[in-house]
């Protein structure tokens, strides 16, 4: 599947902050996706499998007020995320098939490890596509 996201930051947090998150019934840290806003306000692209980061892209700091485009590519054995139109980072996946997520967070998270955390800003829009779209495609919705 693939998530773009379009957002912008209002003010700084003190935990990180979740853009998106697609999870299993837990409420622990097991097999999820996330886009997300750390408390040091660096974006953030991560898949986990088992509660072990299997893909995680550090984008750093953006000011205030400034309006992002992300994009998170997750398939089995391929992940690859971009932001603002650069070249998409890839990497590859530890898990075999891709988890049965059946929970969707959107601009905060009920997930134990992050607490209660809203995301600080505006999200301008978010789409989905089921298939794991290529790394140039990524780019170009990011741009």
């Amino acid at each position: 599947g693939t998530f773009v996201a379009e957002c912008d930051r209002s003010g700084v947090t003190v935990k990180p902050s979740i853009l998106i998150e697609a999870k299993d019934s837990t409420t622990t840290t097991s097999d999820r996706i996330n886009l997300i806003q750390t408390s040091t306000s660096d974006m953030r692209a991560q898949v986990f499998v088992g509660g072990v980061a299997s893909f995680d892209t550090t984008y750093g700091m953006y000011p205030l007020g400034t309006t992002l485009k992300i994009a998170l590519g997750y398939k089995s054995g391929s992940n690859a995320s971009s932001l603002n139109g650069a070249a998409a980072i890839s990497g590859t996946t530890t898990f075999s098939v891709v988890a049965t997520y059946t929970k969707l967070n959107i601009g905060g998270s009920d997930n134990t490890i992050y607490g209660s955390t809203a995301m600080n800003g505006h999200i301008r829009s978010l789409r989905y596509y089921n298939p794991r779209l290529p790394d140039a495609t990524l780019q170009a919705m990011t741009a």
